[in-house]
């Protein structure tokens, strides 16, 4: 019997999250799928791939705005939109379709509470998977207001968490009792013939927000560009954007970086926006991953490890479990310049070192990937989660 899936997607942007996702649906055989996107200013270059890879029917759904936009903030969501309740509730009559469906998968907070808040009424009676990409913020006026939204008999809804740190955030918040399973994102086969016998060119991959520490990356090229050039660095290059454009502390911080370049120059620094990940790989001889809080995974380091392309990270939060310090790669402690310029001198000068840390890297994103198929059948499934 082909299952009829329903998936709802928290952006209409192609990201780390919603290409790992698209992947791992591009595994499973024998279902019907149904991708629900929110309609949002500007193209969507998610609709290009999906259906491209002809993976399902493309929908698209209208979200509130405002509360679309304060979804990476920490003013809780309920609140802000209690003041806007019709908002909220218009899209019933559109989505009440879902209730046709066997599973419906909830890709991301921000469609998991438009669509819990909808359910008050539609009263959705399938599985539901609520695939987490982001860490539960405990406080608990949030507990309670999801602890109400989410009233689900424990045999119907399952989670997935992104790594290991994320399923252990998820014990303090109000569905600690429910199924959980940990699911790696996968990096999309990213393989290249490419042999770095030099490292010239650092790249650094990321959204444009303060946590993941492009200003503290940029600092660091300022202060060591003369060591840096002595290694033989002609390049640091940042890819990425302000991709989702919601509200909060890193809505304004691709300004607050161009203004930083002016004060703290260096001729090594360059932006390269967004760039598709081969093309990006294909540019860069080391990885700098440099957040500077926990973060749920870290997809970008897989992708670097099947480009065959060194890795660099402080390793806080989901990226600490799959990069082993010495071994397939190196661990520097956040704001320690000295540490991180000493890391990079390393894999620039040590020709077997550096190859030790690329094929032990290729290992472990075979390893990710080796299990997604099996994993993402016994999650797509009807059946009672157990």
């Amino acid at each position: 019997m082909i299952q009829k899936i329903a998936v709802m997607m928290n952006t209409n942007k192609l990201g780390g999250a919603e290409r790992s996702l698209l992947l791992q649906l591009s595994t499973v055989r024998n279902v019907e799928l149904s991708f629900y996107v929110p309609r949002l200013d500007g193209h969507s270059t998610l609709k290009s791939l999906i259906e491209k890879e002809n993976l399902g029917q493309y929908k698209e759904y209208d979200y509130p705005t405002s509360l679309y936009s304060l979804s990476r903030t920490r003013v809780l969501p309920g609140l802000a939109a209690a003041g806007n309740a019709l908002s909220l509730i218009f899209g019933y009559s559109q989505l009440n379709e879902l209730t046709n469906y066997d599973h419906i998968y909830l890709n991301g907070n921000k469609v998991a509470f438009l669509f819990f808040l909808l359910n008050i009424r539609m009263k959705f009676k399938g599985k539901l998977t609520w695939h987490l990409r982001d860490y539960y913020h405990h406080s608990k006026l949030s507990a309670l207001l999801w602890g109400v939204l989410t009233n689900v008999p424990k045999e119907r809804l399952e989670f997935i968490c992104n790594s290991q740190s994320v399923q252990k955030q998820l014990l303090l918040s109000p569905w600690k009792n429910y199924s959980s399973r940990v699911v790696y994102n996968p990096s999309g086969g990213l393989k290249n013939d490419r042999s770095i016998s030099s490292v010239e060119t650092l790249g650094f991959v990321s959204m444009m927000a303060p946590w993941k520490g492009i200003h503290e990356l940029m600092f660091f090229a300022w202060m060591y560009e003369k060591e840096l050039q002595g290694l033989g660095i002609k390049k640091i290059k940042i890819f990425g954007d302000n991709l989702y454009q919601t509200s909060g502390s890193h809505s304004t911080y691709k300004e607050e970086l161009q203004r930083l370049a002016k004060k703290f120059p260096s001729t090594l620094v360059s932006f390269e926006g967004l760039c598709e990940p081969r093309d990006i790989f294909g540019q860069i001889d080391c990885l700098i991953h440099y957040s500077l809080e926990r973060e749920p995974f870290g997809r970008v380091l897989v992708e670097a490890y099947e480009a065959g392309v060194p890795v660099i990270t402080t390793g806080l939060g989901g990226a600490g479990e799959i990069l082993e310090s010495n071994v397939n790669g190196y661990k520097v402690v956040a704001y320690d310049r000295r540490d991180l310029f000493n890391k990079i001198k390393n894999i620039a000068t040590n020709n077997v070192l550096r190859m030790r840390f690329i094929t032990k890297s290729f290992t472990k994103a075979e390893e990710i990937q080796k299990n997604i198929a099996v994993d993402m059948e016994k999650i797509l499934s009807v059946k009672e989660v157990s």
